[in-house]
Order: structure tokens, then C-alpha cells, then sequence
């Protein structure tokens, strides 16, 4: 299972969500019309901002940073979000992570729910 760090934006493995000792968030979403994938944020995270010393939370979607940040001020170092924490390019890591997702969701300490069509009355559009 792939994680988000919240502070980063960073994937990293666990073997297991029970793995997880201090907990993580979800992400619960419908797909926009483009999403960031597995390699993409691996490519920012070892990319440009690990030689310029950016955070390369920055410079992912406005979507995925926010779910972040969210999670990161109610504690959670970690979040999975389905969209970038699968490698889809693996058969075998998709099927696991399809046949897993229950688990996922149910194991998580706190589910976020991204509603797009919801109006932002605080003027700032959280779309991808």
C-alpha cells in the first residue's frame, strides 16, 4: 500500500495498512478530467523540486494538495488517495490494490469527502 506523506507529498510503501502505526486519511473523490498518477508524483518527488529544494507538495494538484494539508492539520502524516497512491502501469499492484480497497477505507482513521459539484463559498475552486 502507497501513502501520501502529508507534509510532502511523498509516496511511501507499507506492507500492510495495519502497518500503519500512527493512522492515515482517505480521500474520497470523483475523477476529474485529468488526475495525477503514481508516476507523476513520483516524478515531482524526485524531479526539479528534490534539486531545487522545493516541497514537492506545491507543485501537485490543488486537489491532492489540499487533501494534504487537511490531513496534515488533523494530525495524519499519511493519506491515500486512489488516484496517486496505485501504480496502475502493475497488474499486479492494481488487482491488489482493487481487491484491498474495502480494507483501505474501512481501516482508515477519517474519510474526507471531495464534493465538486459542492459550491466553495470561500472563493477558492479546488478543481483538478
Amino acid at each position: 500500500m502507497w501513502l501520501l506523506s502529508t507534509d510532502r507529498a511523498q509516496l511511501h510503501y507499507f506492507v500492510s495498512p495495519e502497518r500503519v502505526s500512527d493512522g492515515y486519511a482517505i480521500l474520497s473523490h470523483v475523477w476529474g478530467g485529468t488526475e495525477q498518477t503514481f508516476q507523476e508524483i513520483q516524478a515531482l518527488t524526485r524531479g526539479d523540486c528534490i534539486s531545487q529544494e522545493r516541497n514537492p507538495r506545491d507543485d501537485v494538484s490543488v486537489k491532492i494538495r489540499q487533501c494534504c494539508i487537511l490531513a496534515e492539520s488533523r494530525g495524519y502524516r499519511w493519506v491515500w488517495i486512489d488516484t496517486c497512491c496505485i501504480d496502475k502501469t502493475s497488474s499486479t499492484e492494481l488487482t491488489e490494490a482493487i481487491n484491498s480497497m474495502f480494507r483501505y477505507y474501512a481501516l482508515a482513521d477519517v474519510c474526507f469527502a471531495y464534493l465538486q459539484e459542492v459550491p466553495d463559498t470561500s472563493g477558492e475552486t479546488l478543481d483538478t
